[in-house]
């Protein structure tokens, strides 16, 4: 005889809380504004977003960059596409994506 129960009830994988995204992600395009935990610094001039959602950014562009441990500060935006912008000055940190940054335009 077996001391097993079986699974009486099925809640399906949207109930496993380990396996939801979580990813926030902000956008307010008009004010310039993004956040989001995708957002990473990969190279001495580079910030990286897995989401593509940095192409609210111009070129010339001055940003603030919060949240990050190793380079929140202001940065001018020497390219910009989706995915990523090239920003000055070049000293970037590298950082991986996780905490949430937020990242918004001066006006």
């Amino acid at each position: 005889m077996s001391s097993r129960t079986s699974q009486t009830i099925s809640q399906g994988p949207d109930a496993n809380l380990s396996r939801r995204e979580s990813g926030l992600i902000e956008r307010d395009p008009s004010a310039g504004d993004y956040k989001a935990a995708t957002i990473s610094f990969t190279s001495a001039s580079t910030i990286a977003d897995s989401a593509n959602g940095l192409g609210l950014y111009q070129v010339n562009d001055t940003i603030e960059v919060r949240g990050s441990a190793l380079n929140s500060r202001r940065w001018v935006v020497l390219t910009a596409g989706a995915g990523s912008i090239t920003v000055l000055p070049a000293i970037i940190q590298t950082e991986g994506a996780g905490p949430t940054i937020t990242i918004q335009r001066d006006s």
